[in-house]
Parts: C-alpha cells; sequence; structure tokens
C-alpha cells in the first residue's frame, strides 16, 4: 500500500449518496484506476456530478474510492450527495501541492517556502541546494551535510524535485540537533524534545504523544458497546480481522479471564469500535487519580496518595483499586493526585497461580488432594495418596478446663494434663482424618474423663485412664464419618 498520482486517470461513477464512489468505466482517452492504482493505495481525487464537485483524499480497493478527508468542496467542504451519474479523476490539490516558484522556491499549497533564516531550500538543475550547498549526489554534493530539521520536511517525500526521485530516497547525516530547551506541541506524525520527561518524543496523534524508549504500547479496538476511557483497565479479548490490532475489552480482576491477556490501561478513551493505543508500559497522563470521587478509573470509596500502587479492581470492570485482591494484577503507580491532571506511571504486574508455573498441573485438583512429582511427565499433578520418606506433625498443647475439646483444623495430634474430671470433646474433623490424644495425670492422679459421643471401641470396651500420678495413656481415633471414630488405645501408663 502507497500514496500514487497518475495522469489521465477518469472513470464514471454510479454511485448515489455520501458513501463510498464505485468506479464503472474509463472515459474514452483516459485511463482506469485500476491500471494505475493497487488495491489499498492512497490518493488524491475529484468527483464532479453536474455542478457540485468535491476533493478529496482517498482509498482505492477493487473498483471503489472509500471517502477518507474531505479536502474541499460545493458543499461547504463536506462529502457532496452524488446522484448516479459522475465523473471521477485523480487530481493533485493545491492545498497539497509543492512546486517552484518564479523565484526557484520550494513552496507549498499554502504558500510556505521551506527555509531558515536567510537559507532557502531550491532545487536547481536537477539538483536539491540548501542555500550553496549541494544535498543530494547528482552535482557531487555531500549528503552527509549537516540538515536543518526545520524546513525541509518534505526533502525525503521527493516530491521537490520529481525527476531526481532516486536521489532523494533518503538522507543521510551524522546527527540531527533538536532544541533542549523548546518542548514543542507536537501535531501527529512530529518529532521533537521534551525537557519535561528528558526525552524525544514522536507524536502519535494530536492528543497522544510517546516519550520514545520509556513507553510501549499497542495499539487498540474497542469491542465495548459501551466507551473505554481513558486509563481504564483492558484484556486482549481477540484480534481484529486486519491482523493489525488488538480487541480489548475493560479487565475484571476476578479469575474469570486469564491474567496472561490483561495487556494495560487505555491511553486514550475509545468509543465502541474506534481504535487508539493502550500503555502497556509508560505513563497515562489527564486523568482523575483523587480516588474518594467515582470516575472512570475509580469506584469513589478510596483516598489516594503519591506513591499507591494500584491494582485491576475485582468486581468493577476497568476499574483500579489500591487494596490487592485475590486475583491481584498491580498495574500502577500514582506520581501526580489531581482531578484532571492526575498521572500514572503503568507497568503490569501480575503474580499469577500455582497452575501457571510451566510444569505444575492443578486442572484436575480437588479438596484434600496434594501435588505429587511423577518424573515419568515432568509434572506435579494433584493425588489422593503417596509414600512420604518423613512427615511431621505439629503437637497441640491443650489448656485443661471442665469440657476440654480438641480442635483437629488446628492439629492431628493433641495433649493435655487433666487437673479434674474432664468431659472430651473434639471439632472440625473430616471423615477419613486420622488424629491422636495423648492424657497425663496431673500431680494428683485418679483423673478420669466422659468420652465423646460415637467411639466404637474394640470388643465395646471403654479404655479405663491409669490413675497413677504423671502417667500418660495415649488413644488414636480414625474419623468413619459425620461424628463416628473408630477408637483404640496405643499405649498407657506412658
Amino acid at each position: 500500500m502507497s500514496f500514487k498520482l497518475a495522469n489521465r486517470v477518469k472513470e464514471r461513477s454510479d454511485t448515489v449518496g455520501t458513501g463510498d464512489i464505485n468506479l464503472t468505466g474509463a472515459v474514452s482517452a483516459f485511463q482506469t484506476f485500476s491500471s494505475a492504482l493497487n488495491n489499498g493505495d492512497t490518493t488524491f481525487y475529484v468527483v464532479e456530478d453536474v455542478n457540485n464537485w468535491e476533493v478529496g483524499y482517498g482509498i482505492y480497493t477493487s473498483n471503489t474510492i472509500v471517502r477518507d478527508t474531505i479536502i474541499s468542496s460545493s458543499n461547504n467542504d463536506n462529502a457532496i450527495n452524488l446522484t448516479g451519474s459522475s465523473f471521477v479523476s485523480l487530481t493533485y490539490p493545491s492545498e497539497r501541492s509543492v512546486y517552484l516558484n518564479e523565484s526557484l522556491n520550494t513552496v507549498a499549497g499554502s504558500g510556505v517556502v521551506f527555509t531558515n533564516d536567510n537559507t532557502v531550500l531550491k532545487a536547481d538543475g536537477g539538483d536539491l541546494y540548501w542555500g550553496d550547498t549541494v544535498l543530494n549526489g547528482g552535482g557531487g554534493g555531500d549528503n552527509a551535510t549537516a540538515i536543518y530539521a526545520s524546513g525541509i520536511a518534505e526533502y525525503a517525500s521527493g516530491q521537490v524535485a520529481p525527476n531526481q526521485q532516486d536521489a532523494f530516497s533518503y538522507i543521510e547525516v551524522d546527527s540531527i540537533q533538536f532544541d533542549t530547551a523548546a518542548s514543542p506541541t507536537l501535531s501527529q506524525g512530529e518529532i521533537g524534545w521534551n525537557d519535561t520527561f528528558g526525552t524525544l518524543d514522536v507524536a502519535y496523534t494530536d492528543t497522544y504523544v510517546m516519550h520514545i524508549g520509556e513507553e510501549t504500547h499497542f495499539r487498540a479496538r474497542n469491542i465495548n458497546d459501551d466507551p473505554i476511557y481513558k486509563g481504564q483497565a483492558v484484556y486482549a479479548a481477540g484480534i481484529h480481522n486486519d491482523n493489525t490490532r488488538i480487541l480489548v475489552n475493560k479487565y475484571t480482576a476476578d479469575g474469570s479471564i486469564p491474567e496472561i491477556r490483561f495487556i494495560g490501561l487505555v491511553t486514550e478513551t475509545l468509543n465502541k469500535n474506534q481504535s487508539g493505543f493502550t500503555t502497556n508500559f509508560g505513563y497515562v497522563k489527564g486523568v482523575d487519580t483523587r480516588g474518594n470521587i467515582a470516575s472512570p478509573i475509580a469506584v469513589g470509596d478510596e483516598t489516594w496518595q503519591v506513591g499507591d500502587i494500584l491494582y485491576v479492581h475485582p468486581t468493577q470492570a476497568g476499574k483500579l483499586t489500591k487494596v490487592q485482591p485475590k486475583h491481584a494484577i498491580s498495574v500502577a503507580i500514582i506520581m501526580y493526585v489531581h482531578q484532571n491532571e492526575g498521572l500514572l506511571l503503568v507497568r503490569p504486574t501480575e503474580y499469577g497461580h500455582l497452575g501457571d508455573a510451566h510444569d505444575v498441573d492443578t486442572s484436575s485438583a480437588q479438596n484434600n488432594q496434594y501435588l505429587k512429582y511423577d518424573s515419568s511427565n515432568d509434572l506435579w499433578s494433584p493425588t489422593s495418596s503417596g509414600i512420604f520418606n518423613t512427615l511431621t506433625l505439629s503437637l497441640q498443647e491443650n489448656t485443661d478446663s471442665s469440657t476440654i475439646t480438641f480442635d483437629m483444623g488446628a492439629s492431628n495430634i493433641h495433649t493435655v494434663t487433666l487437673e479434674g474430671n474432664r468431659t472430651l470433646a473434639v471439632s472440625n474433623v473430616t471423615a477419613g482424618q486420622i488424629f491422636i490424644i495423648r492424657l497425663t495425670q496431673d500431680a494428683i492422679g485418679n483423673r478420669t474423663v466422659n468420652w465423646f459421643s460415637g467411639i466404637s471401641w474394640p470388643s465395646g470396651n471403654i479404655p479405663v485412664l491409669t490413675t497413677t500420678q504423671n502417667k500418660t495413656d495415649v488413644f488414636c481415633f480414625i474419623c468413619t464419618g459425620a461424628g463416628t471414630y473408630d477408637g483404640f488405645t496405643m499405649g498407657t501408663n506412658i
């Protein structure tokens, strides 16, 4: 795809209305658009319909001109309403032309001469001159001559001397010097020095400038029915059918969308089906960073300060929070708090899940399973059984009281010294759980216990505790169901 012009291109059109212009065939003695342009090429066109006319910048696609930009027209510089019988030609609008005037100065259509102080960019005898210095190689000039950036931007376009197009295809320079104190306001396609950030800037659009070397962006298209506002969190929902843009939607950190799909914060507000940029690393400027007022990026229930780390919100799509959620993605740090001119430095970091590790498979994990390494597939996978070479369990020291409750959610091994006749109870026991209870007589001895209900003892005989002072009895239990246990004596008079 490229911009092209050609001579004697003119066709008829049967288009009705202000839509794309359909081309139906060349006028006698003229050539067709397809003989001069390829699909996707851009050009200047003029369309004439009786007394109405329109000059514009269009895109050629399969015998159709897409009206991209209207430069001028008989309809107050808007698209004219075609009636079904019109003529379309390639043209070279005066507003966009570059030519040599009577003084051999290079002039744009608006009458601007490319000069720097008293030095004039001019073409003479097939050579391009900056003052008295030959810039192109045709006359023996030095292409490495330092070239002023202001005033000769059109040099590289080849429009100054079409007959010397090959000589003007590039500029070779040793260096380009920018005014490091200027910090100019850039328009789309311009480049300049930014004294505030200490970077070279390039303008992606008239409203967004990137700091080269300090920022990373993705071009994206909003597929949400509602606008995605500047600073909102988005994820990659797909790829546009032109394979050049990511389709984005608002992100919620609730685990429903894998964190790997999160790409950053939108750099500028995107309406439905509008394309723009998202910031994956760098600055998002001009947002409300107070936090305590509802805004496109804040729920309004927090107060944000400079230095706060912001995370993607777990319930509000696209919004941010300073409270770390379960599915945490730290996305930005607040550089400046302000209602309209807030500044965020974006650097997404997602902490992932156990199953995100390349050698861990948790896809079939169930409650009460553990991970076991399998050398045959080099994976840690969930299982309910296995062999342990060693296993150390914590010993829970319980406090004596009239009713002693052993919490099996805290430990599987419990011990207590009886200082009186006691009632025993258990809590948080799971079917299949094995647990041990150690009962020690105090210095007086002769203490007895009432066991918790649901125990099945061997032969139905409830064990009698050793009554000797300071002696210990140990009992083991298997939980066989809800409130039922098999009980065993492991040792007495220890």
